[in-house]
C-alpha cells in the first residue's frame, strides 16, 4: 500500500513513529538519493533487510506476545522462527522523501502451516482465511 502526504502535519502518528525509528538507526536502515517519475530529486529511506530477526524494534507489543505464544506452544526456537519471517514494506511519500517502512509480518505460520500475514494487533491472516471470508460474504 502506498500513501502520499504533502507535509508532516498530515502523517498519522503510527507512521511517523516508524519513520522516527528509521531516522534513529533502529534496524538496518539506509537512504539514497533518487528521482521520482517526474524526474524530481527525492530521498529514499528503507531497511537494508526486512527480516524480522534484524528489525525487532518495529514489532508491536501485541506481535511480540503472539510470537512468544507461538514459540512456546509449538516448541519453536524463537530466533529461528523470526529469521524465517519478513516485514512487507509499505511505501510512504512525504513531499520529497520516500519511506519504505515495515508493514505486516509475512511467512508460514506454525499453527496452520500456511503462508500469511500478521497485522500489528497480532492477528494472523492466511490465504485460507481470506478464501473463507470471500465465500462467507457471497
Amino acid at each position: 500500500m502506498a500513501q502520499t502526504f504533502n507535509n508532516w502535519s498530515e502523517v498519522p502518528a503510527s507512521i511517523e513513529a516508524k519513520i522516527r525509528k528509521i531516522w534513529n538507526g533502529d534496524g538496518a536502515s539506509t537512504y539514497e538519493k533518487s528521482h521520482d517519475e517526474n524526474g524530481e530529486e527525492i530521498t529514499v529511506y528503507k531497511l537494508s533487510d526486512y527480516k524480522v530477526i534484524f528489525n525487532t524494534d518495529f514489532l508491536t507489543d501485541a506481535q511480540k506476545i503472539k510470537f512468544f505464544e507461538l514459540a512456546w506452544t509449538y516448541r519453536l526456537n524463537l530466533a529461528d522462527f523470526l529469521h524465517n519471517l519478513t516485514f512487507e514494506p509499505e511505501c510512504v511519500r512525504i513531499y520529497d522523501e520516500v519511506y519504505h517502512i515495515p508493514g505486516i509480518v509475512v511467512g508460514t505460520w506454525p499453527h496452520c502451516n500456511l503462508y500469511g500475514g500478521m497485522d500489528e494487533n497480532g492477528h494472523i491472516h492466511t490465504q485460507l482465511w481470506f478464501s473463507f471470508l470471500k465465500s462467507y460474504q457471497s
